[in-house]
């Protein structure tokens, strides 16, 4: 089945915190990213979540996530604010 790719929604938050903590622990990363955090990424007001994310889904399974979120500026430079996880 070919990967299928479409923006997130809140309703993705659980599946997205999961790719997310299974790339920490295969990373070997010493911290957890709190399934809030995510929340509160989603929250922010400048993030359009049809524009700013991307999810791969294989097999009705989210694998991988990112998100590219504006940080505001009045110098007239622009500049983002990128992360995402793939899972292993």
């Amino acid at each position: 089945m070919a990967i299928e790719y479409r923006p997130a929604t809140d309703d993705d938050i659980d599946a997205i915190h999961a790719v997310v903590r299974a790339a920490e622990i295969a990373d070997g990363a010493p911290l957890v990213t709190p399934r809030d955090e995510i929340v509160e990424d989603f929250a922010a007001p400048d993030l359009n979540k049809d524009h700013d994310t991307l999810l791969a889904i294989d097999d009705g399974e989210i694998v991988a996530y990112g998100l590219v979120y504006p940080l505001p500026s009045e110098s007239g430079k622009q500049r983002t604010f990128g992360f995402g996880s793939v899972h292993p």
